[in-house]
């Protein structure tokens, strides 16, 4: 398998035996994701299974551009994408209807608010997602509380995410009852504000028998929170990361 990383600057060649492509877009390469898809649609190659597409120095990534990417053949077949932009154009949706084969999806650093990804969650598509990776979107489990449609959902990473409703007991406990929880294998929700009082009302309320690792680093939990780590209902064979003392579980 070989891996392109692309700008507009280099023009790697693309042949049969590429299966990952990466796109570095800055500023003045507006047009590099059509280029991108033209070259692709014309070159001798078979479908890529993993993308990445980088936008730097404050360039969005707009609908046009993504529906572009998205009507590539060569693209039909990717299982795990990766956008890494502080700006989205509500294109989400649109790249989740066009890549049928799509399990992963990561956009860390978005430092948005959830209104661009309501569409993505709660979107029939969305049963295909296993992987789900959210970063610094500010009130996104609000809506994944809300959501019916990751019914694939195994591993789901939303650090950075945290927002008013990360200190209510209440909440969490609303989380720990979304219908996708009983299915996780992995879940982080480090940097989420996440207090003792309300960790205690998610464990306690979640059906967590299938979790394997559990990532609650930097949060404000303190020595409190010790007991229901070592002994509460996680399963003994869940990794669990946190800032404490250690667990010493036994398996």
């Amino acid at each position: 398998m070989e891996s392109v990383r692309w700008n507009h600057a280099e023009r790697h060649p693309i042949t049969p035996y590429v299966r990952s492509l990466a796109l570095f877009l800055q500023a003045d390469d507006s047009y590099a994701p059509f280029d991108a898809a033209d070259r692709l649609d014309g070159a001798d190659s078979r479908p890529l299974t993993c993308l990445t597409v980088v936008v730097q120095h404050g360039m969005g990534l707009s609908s046009p551009l993504t529906q572009r990417l998205a009507q590539s053949p060569h693209l039909a077949g990717i299982r795990s994408l990766t956008l890494e932009t502080g700006i989205f154009d509500q294109p989400l949706d649109v790249m989740l209807e066009a890549l049928a084969e799509l399990t992963e999806l990561r956009c860390p650093d978005v430092q948005q608010s959830d209104n661009h990804f309501q569409n993505l969650i709660q979107h029939p598509k969305a049963a295909q997602l296993e992987t789900l990776h959210l970063e610094g979107v500010q009130d996104i489990l609000v809506t994944l509380a809300e959501t019916t449609h990751l019914t694939g959902l195994r591993t789901l990473e939303v650090p950075h995410s945290g927002g008013h409703n990360s200190v209510e007991s209440a909440f969490w406990r609303r989380l720990a009852n979304a219908s996708f929880v009983g299915q996780l294998e992995r879940l982080d929700v480090s940097h989420c504000l996440l207090q003792d009082h309300a960790l205690a009302a998610f464990i306690e309320a979640a059906p967590l028998a299938a979790l394997r690792f559990l990532n609650l680093r930097h949060n404000p939990l303190t020595e409190a929170s010790l007991g229901l780590l070592r002994d509460g209902p996680l399963p003994k064979d869940c990794e669990v990361l946190w800032d404490g003392p250690p667990l010493e579980r036994c398996g």
